[in-house]
This record gives C-alpha cells, sequence and structure tokens, in this order.
C-alpha cells in the first residue's frame, strides 16, 4: 500500500497544479476583458456631444447703470432757504415775489442734489446661455467679469466657470 500512496501523489500534485494553473489563465482572461471593458468605457471620443449646461454662458456685454438715491427733503428744504436768500439779495423790486421763486427754485434744485448725491451704479450683465437664451443680471460690482468670460449663474448671481 505504501507504494500506490507514492504514486497517487505525484498524480494528484499534478492535477491540482493543472486546476491552479487553469484557474489562474481563467482568472487573467477575466481580468483582462474586465480592463478592456472600463478602457472602453472612458473612452474620451464620443459620437454625441455633452448635453448643455442649464445655467452656463458666456457674458456678451457689461452696461454700466445709475440708480438716483431717494430724497429724504433736507436737501429741498436747503435749497429752498438758499434760494430765497439769493433771491432776496438780488431783487431790487417786489423782493417778495423773487424771494418766493428763489425759494421754489433752490427747492426743486436742492432735492435734485441730493438724488445725485446719494445714487448708486450698478451693473447690467447679458449672458448668452449654453442654451441659446440671453439672461440679463444685475450686480452692484463686477468682480472682475468682463465680456467673453464664461460664467455660471446660480440664482440672481452670476460666478466665473472653473478651469476657464
Amino acid at each position: 500500500m505504501p507504494n500506490n500512496l507514492s504514486r497517487s501523489m505525484p498524480a494528484a500534485f499534478a492535477g491540482a497544479l493543472l486546476v491552479v494553473m487553469t484557474v489562474g489563465c481563467d482568472s487573467e482572461a477575466a481580468l483582462g476583458d474586465a480592463a478592456a471593458q472600463e478602457g472602453a468605457a472612458v473612452d474620451p471620443v464620443s459620437s454625441t456631444p455633452p448635453a448643455p449646461c442649464p445655467q452656463c454662458g458666456t457674458i456678451t456685454s457689461i452696461q454700466e447703470l445709475t440708480r438716483k438715491g431717494d430724497a429724504t427733503g433736507l436737501g429741498a428744504a436747503t435749497g429752498a432757504v438758499i434760494g430765497g436768500v439769493i433771491g432776496r439779495s438780488v431783487a431790487n423790486k417786489r423782493k417778495d415775489v423773487v424771494t418766493v421763486v428763489g425759494a421754489i427754485g433752490g427747492g426743486v434744485a436742492g432735492h435734485e442734489i441730493e438724488k445725485q448725491i446719494k445714487s448708486e451704479t450698478y451693473y447690467e450683465i447679458a449672458v448668452r446661455m449654453e442654451d441659446g437664451r440671453t439672461q440679463m443680471l444685475y450686480a452692484e460690482a463686477l468682480y472682475g467679469l468682463a465680456p467673453g468670460a464664461e460664467v455660471e449663474v446660480v440664482g440672481d448671481m452670476v460666478k466665473v466657470r472653473a478651469g476657464t
């Protein structure tokens, strides 16, 4: 019996080695197929263009605008006093009429001057979106935005697109 065992041992070892090699070859083939499939999935060449980014676009124009400030009445009152004093001092005859006209003119001028002093500058930004529409946005400052910049519109804010 020991003789049979010693003869069957090399045969068993050879059989086991054959199984390991066959399984190993199949695993490598499977890995090769998986790697080939992954490579195909990552292939950058595509027959269809990427879908447009609905919130992305390019700035086509920026226009600087001015918004008049709110008048509190202080400018009108101050203007009326100054206008009345000037009118009274320059009038030779009819001082009362010239004083009233000066006060009215000074009040109107003072009101407009106060609105100009409190005026604010803002910017109207036209963005041509990737889907073809044009969107108008308003900003208090430009923060480096310029026509031709690729941007992303988030709510009512404009941001320069990452990577541009």
